[in-house]
C-alpha cells in the first residue's frame, strides 16, 4: 500500500473517531440541552409530553442525518439480502428472548435478586398512562437511536470483533444503570438483561455489518415485551 493510501485511510479513521465521540457526547448532553430549552420556553406539565415527543423526533432526525450515507448503504444492502436479513433478525430475536429469560432465572434463582430493572419499571408505569406513546418510543425511537449510539459509533472505530461486541454491551448496560443515578449491587444485577440483549445485538451487527439488523431485533423484542406487558 502506498504512503498516500495509508495517509488517506488514517484520515478516514480519525474522522470516524471524531464523529463517534461527538455523537456519544451529544447524546449524553441532549437531556441537559432539552432542560435548558424547557426553562427558556417555560414548558409546563401540560405541554411536557408534546415537548418530549418533539425533542425525541428531533434527536432521531439529527442522528439519522449524521449517518444518512451509511444508513442508505445499509438499506440497499438489506433490500439486496432481504430474506437472509429477516431470517437473521428472527434468529437473534429468539436468542434474545432465551438469553434474557435465562439471565433473569440466574438473577432471581441463583443471585436471589427479584427486582425489575429500573428503566423497565419506569416504562411499565408510563405505559399505563400513555400506551401508544410508550409503544412508539420502545418500538421505533429506542431501536433507532440506541443502536446508532451504542453500536454504530463503536463499530466505526473498533475493528476487533469481541472487543467491539463486549464494549457495546457494557456501554449499553452501564447507560441503563447510570440513567437512574443508582449504581449499586441491586441495580447492576437486576440490569444484567441489558448486557445480554446488547451483546446479542452487537454480535448480529458485526456478523451482518448492517445496522438495520440489530434495529430490527430490538424493535421486534420491544414489540414482544409491549404485547405481553
Amino acid at each position: 500500500m502506498s504512503r498516500g493510501k495509508v495517509h488517506k485511510k488514517s484520515n478516514i479513521q480519525i474522522d470516524k473517531l471524531l464523529i463517534s465521540l461527538s455523537v456519544i457526547v451529544f447524546y449524553f448532553l441532549w437531556p441537559m440541552i432539552i432542560d435548558i430549552f424547557k426553562r427558556i420556553l417555560s414548558v409546563n406539565s401540560e405541554n411536557d409530553l408534546i415537548f418530549g415527543i418533539v425533542s425525541n423526533v428531533l434527536l432521531t432526525a439529527i442522528l439519522v442525518s449524521i449517518y444518512f450515507k451509511d444508513l442508505n448503504l445499509y438499506a440497499r444492502k438489506f433490500k439486496k439480502n432481504r430474506g437472509k436479513s429477516i431470517k437473521t433478525i428472527l434468529i437473534y430475536f429468539l436468542l434474545t428472548i432465551v438469553g434474557i429469560a435465562l439471565t433473569n432465572v440466574f438473577v432471581i434463582d441463583i443471585l436471589k435478586v427479584n427486582e425489575i430493572a429500573g428503566n423497565d419499571s419506569i416504562l411499565f408505569e408510563s405505559f399505563k398512562s400513555y400506551p401508544f406513546l410508550v409503544a412508539f418510543m420502545t418500538i421505533v425511537y429506542y431501536p433507532i437511536v440506541e443502536e446508532i449510539v451504542f453500536e454504530k459509533t463503536l463499530k466505526d472505530v473498533i475493528t476487533n470483533k469481541w472487543l467491539f461486541v463486549s464494549l457495546s454491551a457494557i456501554f449499553f448496560w452501564y447507560y441503563n444503570i447510570a440513567y437512574l443515578g443508582e449504581i449499586n449491587y441491586l441495580s447492576i444485577v437486576s440490569s444484567l438483561c441489558y448486557f445480554v440483549g446488547g451483546f446479542i445485538r452487537a454480535l448480529a451487527f458485526y456478523k451482518t455489518d448492517n445496522l438495520y439488523v440489530p434495529i430490527g431485533i430490538k424493535a421486534l423484542y420491544n414489540l414482544f415485551v409491549t404485547i405481553i406487558s
